[in-house]
């Protein structure tokens, strides 16, 4: 699905980032689709201008058994899918989020598992079990798929978003929240 260049170039960094973390991710690193990225992969790191990418990926690699386990670094993929949300959201409304006042939000498995224990099955039964019944959104012979249900409150929506069949991700989208000071 195309992109606005502002969001393309924003992000190219992070973006080749994310695609090296699902590669690499044991959800989804032997999907047939993620398999034939892996070549091109593996050309960008070997370029002359990946030399400090490829250098921090290294170091982020730590012993796991017979195999080594990625450090992600989630705050870059939450920047990734939180893009994605923005640019979907333009290209389901005709309307770009107006990012001096709304904002995006993103909620990965991992982040589920640091909520109080009571909060991801409310998630669940007032956001994710509605979203489901949505009609599907699929992209690249089903390597992207998305749900996506909007609020009578203009900006505000909420969105599940899964990568190749195996990676979810809930998004969503309203006022900016003031940070505590």
């Amino acid at each position: 699905m195309p992109a606005c260049e502002d969001c393309n170039q924003q992000g190219s960094k992070d973006a080749e980032y994310f695609r090296l973390c699902l590669a690499m991710n044991p959800f989804t690193k032997d999907a047939p689709s993620v398999v034939s990225l892996k070549p091109t992969i593996q050309q960008s790191l070997q370029r002359p201008q990946a030399t400090g990418f490829l250098t921090a990926l290294l170091t982020s690699l730590k012993p796991d058994g017979d195999d080594f386990q990625l450090t992600v670094d989630m705050g870059r993929i939450h920047l990734v899918v939180r893009r994605i949300v923005q640019c979907l959201y333009l290209h389901e409304t005709g309307t770009s989020l107006p990012v001096q006042t709304h904002e995006s939000r993103v909620l990965s498995i991992e982040s589920l598992g640091r909520m109080e224990a009571d909060r991801p099955q409310k998630l669940r039964d007032d956001i994710i079990t509605p979203l489901m019944q949505e009609p599907i959104n699929l992209y690249a012979d089903n390597q992207f798929a998305y749900w996506v249900t909007h609020t009578n409150v203009p900006f505000v929506s909420a969105w599940a978003l899964l990568f190749y069949g195996r990676l979810p991700f809930i998004g969503f989208t309203g006022k900016k929240v003031k940070d505590p000071e």
